[in-house]
């Protein structure tokens, strides 16, 4: 473990952009934070780096000028001085929600139902994936669907408690709700 200790790490959306923002405590011997996004929450790509400041408690802010139109995950890469590595939890911004599905139950102990209400389903084809909040991927799964009120359902037993992102990819629209596991 690196010398931080976070207070917080959220976002929110500002306009057409996405703000970042963290407050540190304890930093000793940092580098910088490589702020990092990603459009599917597995697949992350730096888009910007804020220098330390190794004091006793920091505030930082980002903003992300060109964010995507439906889902945009961000993380922190955390590099010290010895260029050893960390990584922040996973957060999520939803730029609009073009497209809505319903998840329940919510919490859940084992099986969670998908439902695809009202979500465009011009190919039939959809892909969704579970993943915990340092973007691990824990079920992923791709399904031709035959009307568009299908529910799907996707067995969770195995996975810890937790929270989760579950995201369903339509003709390349995301969308992203979360579900906690019990």
């Amino acid at each position: 473990a690196l010398n931080v200790d976070f207070l917080s790490f959220d976002g929110q959306i500002v306009g057409l952009n996405n703000e970042v923002k963290w407050a540190t405590t304890n930093e000793k011997n940092l580098l910088q934070y490589d702020v990092e996004h990603s459009m599917d929450g597995i697949s992350f790509t730096k888009i910007g780096v804020a220098v330390a400041k190794n004091s006793a408690e920091n505030k930082y802010t980002f903003i992300h000028d060109q964010p995507a139109t439906n889902s945009n995950y961000y993380r922190l890469k955390i590099v010290d001085a010895e260029e050893k590595i960390s990584y922040s939890e996973v957060i999520f911004l939803a730029r609009k929600d073009k497209n809505n599905f319903a998840i329940f139950p919510n919490p859940t102990k084992s099986e969670l139902n998908i439902n695809l209400v009202g979500m465009p389903l011009q190919d039939n084809l959809v892909s969704y994936s579970i993943t915990d909040m340092s973007g691990k991927v824990w079920l992923q799964n791709n399904i031709t669907v035959t009307t568009k009120n299908e529910i799907l359902t996707a067995d969770m037993t195995s996975l810890p408690i937790g929270m989760y992102f579950v995201q369903v990819n339509i003709n390349g629209d995301f969308s992203v709700q979360k579900v906690v596991k019990q």
